[in-house]
């Protein structure tokens, strides 16, 4: 158990602390893909969630080519380069993984980002923080 313990405050207005141990990332891209890397390198179960299959393979790839490079550069040792490698599990569409946290990282659309963000809170509701990392587009238009 990792035991990362970010707080929000949930719709009754009361400040939530929780430990947080299953991480699902939206997007398989190369942000997506990084970001599923250093959160299982941190010790935590990923699900990394692409509708496209060919880019979760590229993914994979490119995750493993990762922690490769880490590895050979003695950055990991192979004990954690498996580590990693194993905490990240590749779905092709929103399965029955339990996330404390959710971060959508698909490519920077607002109608498609809205989209994916209303079907992640519709699915999941209030139990996940559901984040989002985008560098263009609004937070704020991305919650209306």
């Amino acid at each position: 158990m990792c035991g990362w313990r970010p707080w929000r405050i949930n719709s009754n207005r009361k400040v939530v602390i929780k430990i947080m141990d299953n991480c699902m990332v939206v997007g398989a891209g190369i942000m997506g893909s990084a970001i599923a890397y250093e959160v299982a390198k941190a010790g935590y179960k990923v699900a990394l969630v692409d509708k496209n299959l060919e880019q979760l393979d590229k993914s994979k790839k490119t995750i493993a080519d990762l922690a490769g490079k880490e590895a050979s550069k003695n950055i990991i040792d192979g004990a954690k380069q498996e580590f990693i490698l194993n905490n990240i599990i590749f779905f092709g569409k929103l399965q029955e993984f339990k996330p404390d946290i959710i971060i959508e990282a698909i490519f920077e659309d607002v109608d498609v980002k809205k989209g994916v963000l209303r079907e992640l809170d519709l699915r999941y509701g209030e139990e996940p923080i559901i984040s989002s990392n985008t560098s263009v587009i609004s937070i704020t238009e991305l919650a209306n």
